[in-house]
């Protein structure tokens, strides 16, 4: 569900990021004092195995179409909900940084869409609804959290103007889509979350450094090619049109930045076959996740230490 920015204005993309922006500063209060430096190595692992889940895009039987796991769920049953939302913000940062997956100018539109939906709005209610039950969160959650944010990623993008997007024909492909990836979603999450439970012996969050390692740089390479669902409903509706392209100052500045920063495009690398360099990838991926968030243990109080 990774938006490109030639797909949000510059007016949806600078709303989005004033509200992400409030919501971050709320998230960091109410973080900040509770958080050690074990929980900013859970948040870490748990970074880098959503890392390496959104690699693994599965097919749709039937339609043509893959999906991808979001993660927001399984980040909010390891770490709560604010601590999962800012890590969905670190791990999308990484993705469209380093990686080109998302626009720069649309990572505020991506991260409400998957991060403050699942994580602060779905998965409080989720709580409350199946009284805690981890099972069924984990397996139903994930199909109510995309649908929503198949929602607002419509709105998202017909709000930008284009009309060759009418809302309702494009919504109604990505919430068709969407509630399959979604049940999807939630069978992989909760097989992760069993699989962490076992081998107790281990400290948690090797174990999900391990599993992070074993989807991404193994599972990955069977990962199928087809578009994901937005992808998807975005070729049905446009029925071989012409491309969106957008021009805006704001547009040329982050698509150059992104282009200099973007050291892996595709989660590959050039001159290597496709299996070594897409495995090779998500290792550099797994680490620069880890990298970006462990050192953000530096900035809490010597008594959380």
């Amino acid at each position: 569900m990774h938006i490109e920015s030639a797909l949000i204005s510059t007016a949806v993309a600078v709303g989005f990021t004033a509200v992400q922006t409030g919501v971050t500063a709320v998230a960091v209060k109410k973080t900040i004092r509770k958080t050690t430096t074990v929980g900013i190595k859970r948040a870490a692992a748990a970074g880098a195995l959503v890392f390496a889940l959104q690699m693994l895009n599965f097919a749709i039987p039937g339609t043509g179409s893959s999906g991808h796991v979001v993660g927001a769920i399984l980040l909010c049953l390891l770490l709560g909900r604010w601590g999962a939302f800012l890590t969905m913000g670190g791990v999308l940062l990484v993705q469209s940084l380093f990686f080109g997956d998302g626009g720069l100018l649309a990572f505020s539109c991506n991260w409400f869409n998957m991060g403050f939906i699942p994580c602060l709005l779905v998965y409080p209610l989720a709580v409350k609804v199946f009284k805690g039950d981890v099972n069924r969160i984990a397996l139903l959650t994930p199909v109510i959290s995309l649908l929503i944010g198949a929602f607002a990623a419509t709105a998202e993008i017909c709000l930008s103007g284009y009309a060759a997007l009418p809302f309702t024909a494009l919504l109604g492909k990505m919430l068709f889509i969407h509630l399959f990836i979604g049940l999807g979603e939630g069978l992989i999450i909760w097989s992760v979350l069993k699989l962490i439970e076992s081998g107790k012996s281990l400290r948690v969050e090797f174990k999900i450094v391990l599993c992070a390692l074993i989807l991404g740089c193994v599972f990955s390479l069977m990962a199928s090619t087809s578009p994901d669902g937005l992808e998807w409903s975005l070729a049905h509706v446009m029925n071989g049109t012409a491309g969106i392209t957008e021009t805006g100052i704001l547009h040329h500045f982050f698509d150059r930045v992104q282009q200099t920063t973007t050291i892996l495009p595709d989660y590959t690398f050039s001159g290597m076959n496709d299996l070594g360099g897409k495995s090779l990838a998500a290792f550099i991926g797994i680490l620069m996740t880890l990298l970006f968030i462990v050192p953000f243990q530096f900035f809490l109080s010597k008594k959380d230490v």
